[in-house]
């Protein structure tokens, strides 16, 4: 049973989710950055490219995410949703400092395993928050029903078959 919020109380949560959705988003978007960037730096059968520009970009994004964290208020039905949130934006500093580590140094496999946990626990505490507050939830677009048209000029199986051979054992679809 949901509790009942008076108007004062629902008014903060709205303005809280109406100020925490866009710092949600750009946290999505900063970790998929850094996670390209670490399998990038530890992909070793590849071209080792230079990384900083896109590092920075992503580096002030979170650093924008988290200063806007510091600034908000935060109502009593939020914390938790704020929690997570913060937590995800900390996550995702200790992946800069770890992949900023590795590329300043000759990077070994515990550098590489570090750097994951942290990108992991970013994306648990950003799913988290996702599933505490309406509003933040993730579409996954190969399902949902704005798929239905590929669906119908493709077929189903073949669409199917595109969508596993797209998300197996891979972190990012680039297009078929």
């Amino acid at each position: 049973m949901q509790p009942v919020l008076d108007a004062n109380t629902t008014d903060q949560l709205r303005a809280y989710m109406a100020d925490a959705h866009p710092i949600h988003e750009m946290l999505g978007q900063t970790l998929t950055q850094l996670a390209a960037c670490s399998l990038l730096r530890f992909n070793r059968n590849g071209p080792q490219l230079r990384l900083e520009q896109a590092m920075a970009q992503a580096r002030l994004a979170a650093d924008k995410c988290l200063e806007q964290l510091h600034a908000m208020i935060v109502s009593d039905p939020a914390v938790h949703h704020f929690h997570h949130l913060f937590s995800s934006c900390k996550a995702i500093h200790l992946g800069f400092r770890l992949l900023e580590d590795a590329m300043s140094s000759h990077s070994d496999d515990q550098q590489g395993r570090r750097l994951v946990d942290a990108l992991s626990l970013a994306v648990r505490h950003r799913r988290a928050a996702a599933s505490i507050l309406p509003g933040f939830e993730g579409v996954d677009i190969h399902h949902a029903c704005c798929a239905a048209p590929r669906c119908a000029k493709s077929g189903p199986q073949d669409h199917q078959q595109r969508i596993t051979r797209a998300t197996d054992g891979q972190l990012f679809h680039m297009g078929s």
